[in-house]
């Protein structure tokens, strides 16, 4: 889908297609034009005028419509449209710093405890052979017993815990931007990889297939979604620059009776936009569909290679490293969709980025009035000349 010209510059058969009709037509308007000569010598002069004034008319629409068709970029995104708009943000030192620390952070949490649960549950021994170990049941009036100064430090420890919690929340809330949580969900992928590799190595074997498979379905998807976002683009500004149009001038289309004709243009508009927006939607579609069926043949593997490994009592593969890595096989592919899909998402909206810095890049206009220096004097024009040449006039 695209512009007449970008089909005439991307097709060599059509635009010499189209080369021989424009010929062909030219041959017979002249041959044609040399008849009515011979018929009726006394209108020539009427048919050059009206033959000239109708080519200039044609290009004038030619001109029109190639100055309002609005450009489009194409192939895969410049680094420098990235690196604009994170120094219209918060910088992109402090900012890459600040989500990286973070959640590096928070993931390296998040996987120690997981892994020392996992440890805990293993050492069954070791916390029933000490007593000291055993869980009882008490008493405890310890808040009763408090003193001031116990109490003030309880409620101080207790206030800045909560001061933290209600900390980060604003955090989140402030900064739930796509780029943090594609931040976020590349770190938990990391740790996970790691965490599953160090527990069962031979995981990482189904797990290149996999990441392999992801990726490809990601280039094409990116590459067909990127494509799709700026056609979108380009056929939604039609659409809001028609009806500020109709808006602005109702009374004038009203008066010539165009009301038909302007909404069937705005039905255009609208179809077309309509179209890209449905294509969007199937893309997303198709790419969800391939992602699912990688990830099944991922835990499939997975899943097999942990009942082998078992069977045949590798490194005393305990069921609770089993259950923690099946578990987390899981979470890896819902994180990997994740990721890449925010990849994706990213790589899409920053078209508006690129159209914003081609739209600041545009030469501008002249101003609408001459400056002083380059004015005429007041009594210009003072002298004027009249020449009349070859002019054939017929009075009847």
């Amino acid at each position: 889908m695209g512009t007449y010209i970008d089909l005439l510059a991307s097709s060599s058969l059509f635009g010499s297609l189209h080369a021989d009709i424009y010929q062909n037509e030219q041959e017979n308007s002249v041959d044609l034009h040399h008849e009515d000569v011979q018929e009726s010598p006394v209108d020539l002069s009427h048919q050059q005028l009206t033959i000239n004034s109708t080519s200039s008319q044609q290009e004038d629409e030619v001109l029109m419509q190639s100055t309002s068709v609005e450009t489009k970029q194409t192939g895969r995104l410049k680094w420098h449209i990235f690196v604009a708009y994170l120094r219209a943000g918060a910088g992109i030192v402090v900012g890459f710093l600040l989500v990286t620390l973070v959640s590096a952070a928070q993931q390296g949490a998040f996987i120690f405890s997981s892994w020392w649960l996992a440890a805990w549950n293993d050492d069954e021994s070791y916390r029933h052979n000490i007593p000291n170990n055993c869980t009882s049941s008490q008493q405890n009036n310890t808040i009763w017993d408090m003193t001031d100064a116990e109490w003030n430090h309880y409620r101080n420890r207790r206030f800045y815990i909560y001061c933290g919690i209600v900390l980060i929340s604003i955090l989140i809330t402030l900064f739930r931007t796509v780029v943090i949580e594609l931040m976020f969900c590349c770190f938990q992928v990391f740790g996970v990889v790691a965490l599953v590799a160090w527990l069962h190595p031979w995981s990482i074997i189904p797990a290149l297939i996999s990441t392999g498979g992801l990726f490809y379905v990601r280039y094409r998807f990116a590459q067909t979604s990127r494509d799709l976002k700026r056609l979108e683009g380009t056929t939604r500004s039609p659409v809001y620059s028609h009806l500020t149009s109709t808006i602005d001038g109702l009374q004038v289309v009203r008066s010539y009776r165009a009301e038909h004709e302007w909404l069937a243009k705005f039905q255009a508009h609208l179809d077309d936009n309509t179209r890209v927006n449905h294509l969007i939607i199937a893309i997303n579609r198709w790419a969800a569909i391939r992602f699912d069926w990688v990830a099944l043949i991922f835990i499939s593997l997975i899943t097999l290679l942990a009942m082998v490994l078992r069977v045949t009592d590798y490194h005393h593969f305990s069921p609770a490293q089993i259950a923690l890595i099946l578990s987390y096989s899981l979470s890896l592919m819902a994180l990997l969709q994740w990721a890449i899909r925010q990849s994706v998402v990213i790589e899409t909206e920053m078209t508006s980025v690129e159209r914003v810095l081609d739209y600041c890049s545009l030469d501008q206009e002249s101003p609408a009035q001459v400056p002083l220096d380059l004015r005429p004097p007041p009594s210009w024009p003072s002298h004027g000349q009249r020449d009349t040449i070859e002019q054939l006039g017929v009075h009847q």
